[in-house]
């Protein structure tokens, strides 16, 4: 079982791209996320608005006020000015989990046990999506606009230096949380893999009559939403059934 991971809330979304070797690949798949305040700008200075990214004049904070009590307080400083979030999304994330039959009973929930950061690099891999993202933040660009840290040292964290990346993995363990989508947990592969539940034509492996459409049977989860790799394995899977 593998899921996206990120945090919600951005007034507007930045991608970062350059880096060598196997940092371009990881930067492809992850996002950076922080809070960075900025000062009131004159319309015709607001990069923002003039690039048409995704920015709300009226509420720029609304899509935060859902998150909990606790990451607010630690990530905002003044609800009135103007904000963007810069955010980290594991999206091919190293660690796996499991789900299980909890009985023979079908009605049953099952167990799942979703693993998160079971393994190291995923944590390494987002501190330093936060420390690129820091290194955004100090542009020229965004000093010229006044943009500064809006976080704030968080409580669960306050045995480590703030800023450091002690801290940074003790956020990440903390305030981590998922973006959905969840996947793989009825692999498709070849007849006799051990870990394969469904077989190239979507059949499962030892039932007759009984296929597994949905994102359950990707043998690797996608960099991106969800929801176009699934509308497509619907439409390959009823050329399947049709036999064409």
């Amino acid at each position: 079982m593998a899921e996206n991971g990120s945090a919600a809330g951005h007034t507007a979304r930045f991608n970062a791209y350059k880096n060598k070797g196997r940092d371009i690949e990881d930067l492809r798949r992850r996002r950076v996320e922080t809070s960075v305040e900025l000062r009131k700008q004159k319309k015709e200075e607001t990069l923002l608005k003039r690039r048409n990214v995704e920015v709300s004049d009226d509420e720029p904070l609304s899509p935060l006020k859902e998150q909990n009590k606790t990451l607010k307080e630690s990530s905002l400083r003044n609800t009135h000015t103007d904000m963007f979030n810069c955010e980290s999304s594991l999206l091919r994330p190293a660690s796996t989990g499991t789900i299980k039959l909890r009985s023979r009973d079908p009605f049953d929930y099952p167990i799942i046990d979703p693993n998160y950061l079971h393994k190291q690099e995923d944590v390494d891999l987002l501190v330093r999506g936060i420390n690129l993202c820091k290194r955004f933040m100090s542009t020229s660009y965004l000093k010229k606009l006044g943009a500064k840290p809006a976080d704030r040292p968080n409580k669960f964290c306050a045995d480590h230096k703030y800023d450091s990346d002690s801290y940074w993995e003790c956020m990440v363990r903390q305030k981590i949380h998922t973006i959905y989508h969840p996947a793989g947990t009825c692999k498709m592969g070849k007849v006799g893999d051990p870990t394969a539940v469904v077989d190239p034509q979507l059949r499962v492996i030892g039932v007759q009559g009984l296929r597994v459409v949905d994102t359950s049977i990707m043998p690797d989860i996608v960099s991106g939403n969800t929801h176009t790799p699934v509308v497509m394995i619907g439409e390959k899977a009823a050329h399947l059934i049709r036999g064409r």
